[in-house]
């Protein structure tokens, strides 16, 4: 008898306690104030902190991340999106930035620009700028300078400085009326003309442009031919 007196005590406290409990928690639970989550990312880790303290909310770092925008040391994202309400006394997860990720440029000067953009691309690094200017030594597509200079810290991004050759030299354009087609052709390397012929013919008809206007190294000459003998030209 004394034994089930006793179980019966035991079980009435267990119950009692069991719904105390409950009261307790559901108290705590509905009683405890709702805030709404702020906006984190692009703030430093001391800003973040005083407005999570300010709500009394906690931080909670989960990793870091190269990122080219968000300075080192600064919120990149979180994993409670801001706006959302939660209960004070949360912890927030947040990814923190180790700002942009620092790459060795190599050497571009000397190469030819295809050549590097290809190893540019190869090394994830963007060709930001491409400026071309005339060089009398060294040959136009030509890398002369680049910035950052090789072996330097860059930021995944470099400028180009490219060669564009010789300024355009100027030329006569020779009179090749009443010339031999060998002998035009002879002439025309000599100064650095290429040459267009048509037609049928010994001699030379016409040409374009004109005789003694000025044309530039490399340009076309269109020549006629006809069939009047042909005369040496001085």
């Amino acid at each position: 008898m004394k034994g089930l007196l006793r179980n019966l005590i035991y079980f009435m406290i267990f119950s009692v306690t069991g719904v105390l409990v409950a009261i307790a928690t559901f108290y705590v639970l509905t009683s405890t104030k709702s805030y709404d989550v702020p906006f984190l990312a692009g703030k430093s880790l001391l800003e973040a902190n005083k407005i999570l303290t300010d709500k009394n909310l906690y931080i909670k770092i989960d990793g870091e991340s190269y990122d080219a925008d968000i300075p080192s040391g600064h919120i990149l994202k979180q994993d409670i999106p801001a706006g959302k309400k939660i209960k004070a006394g949360r912890r927030i997860g947040v990814i923190i930035s180790k700002g942009p990720k620092i790459l060795y440029t190599p050497m571009f000067s000397g190469l030819k620009l295809d050549d590097a953009e290809d190893i540019a691309r190869q090394n994830n690094i963007r060709v930001e700028n491409i400026l071309k200017v005339h060089s009398d030594s060294v040959e136009s597509n030509m890398v002369i300078a680049q910035d950052p200079n090789p072996e330097e810290h860059g930021s995944g991004g470099v400028s180009l400085i490219v060669s564009s050759g010789n300024y355009d030299e100027l030329l006569i354009c020779p009179p090749f009326k009443d010339m031999g087609i060998d002998e035009a052709r002879a002439v025309a390397q000599q100064i650095g003309l290429d040459l267009s012929v048509r037609g049928k013919g010994r001699s030379i008809g016409s040409q374009s442009p004109a005789a003694f206007s000025l044309v530039k190294k490399g340009d076309l000459v269109k020549l006629e031919l006809s069939d009047k003998e042909s005369k040496w030209w001085f």
